[in-house]
């Protein structure tokens, strides 16, 4: 007999991953609370990097904790993702800066950081590479100076972010992070450019820019990609994109059987969540479907 459980984050006892097993009929557990079956386990993983302290006769995992480490650190998986060819973000640390430039490391004018910093205005600084929701993530602009942290990105400029939900091989979701009516904003002026729950951005099903403006495909295949390029199985891929005019020559039309007025010039993977918040009836919905299938296919042999 091989039974599920959800795997979820030690104090995280009514978040994702127990709403989730809740909503499958499932127990969930966290990597350091002591368990023991005779059972094979099937283990959901909901973002545990480190393999549980239970005793079981056997495991299986929806995505093993060297894929959620791979996600969780910002730095390996751009890495992962640039070795992939998949587009993302141009980052690193100061030290791979020096070598994508082909500057020598006593080189003490500048690095890519700099060169980004006097080119965009902008250049974005993570003091904590395993953040989320904006934590140690610092925006410096033109005329400051660059702090010491373990990663820098280039600022990416943006029309339209999303998050693409993929497991199995299936996207089961596509969200669009747009600002809530009646939101004001901070005094500090970067609302529009970190674009956080609690700077009243909220994910969207419905309206999105990706079928409007006709390239919902590339979303589709570029996040498909990115969790291969991590080795995961599901999670949430995080992608920036940036429009251009349509100039007439995309003969694509919208659902609305017209052309549309912008098309796709950029996008880029941002990040990947192994454990995305469900705050939405339709991530729940399409979480549960998904997992369902997957144990019921197990289930089988």
């Amino acid at each position: 007999m091989i039974k599920p459980i959800v795997l979820r984050q030690a104090g995280h006892k009514s978040g994702g991953g127990a709403t989730l097993a809740t909503a499958l009929g499932i127990p969930h557990s966290a990597p350091n609370t002591p368990r023991s079956t005779k059972h094979n386990r099937l283990i959901i993983n909901w973002g545990v990097s480190t393999l549980p302290v239970w005793k079981q006769k056997g495991f299986l995992y929806s995505n093993h904790p060297n894929a959620i480490a791979a996600c969780a650190n910002k730095l390996l998986t751009l890495r992962k993702l640039r070795a992939a060819n998949v587009p993302c973000l141009e980052g690193g640390t100061k030290d791979d800066l020096y070598y994508e430039q082909g500057l020598p490391q006593n080189d003490n004018f500048t690095y890519a950081a700099e060169r980004w910093l006097h080119e965009d205005g902008k250049v974005v600084v993570r003091h904590i590479i395993s953040g989320h929701s904006g934590n140690g993530l610092e925006i410096v602009r033109r005329g400051n100076p660059i702090p010491a942290a373990p990663l820098y990105t280039r600022y990416f400029k943006k029309q339209a972010e999303y998050r693409v939900h993929v497991a199995f091989g299936n996207i089961v979701l596509i969200q669009q992070k747009k600002q809530e009516n009646g939101h004001v904003n901070q005094e500090d002026g970067l609302d529009d450019l970190v674009r956080t729950h609690d700077r009243g951005w909220i994910f969207c099903v419905n309206d999105l820019s990706c079928d409007k403006y006709t390239y919902r495909s590339n979303l589709i295949e570029v996040a498909k990609k990115a969790i291969e390029a991590v080795g995961a199985q599901h999670g949430a891929v995080d992608i920036l994109v940036r429009h251009k005019t349509n100039n007439g020559n995309q003969p694509e039309q919208n659902a609305d059987g017209q052309r549309p007025a912008k098309t796709l010039d950029t996008l880029v993977v941002c990040e990947i969540n192994s454990a995305p918040a469900i705050r939405a009836g339709s991530t729940l919905e399409a979480y549960s479907g998904a997992f369902r299938n997957w144990i019921d296919a197990r289930r089988a042999f």
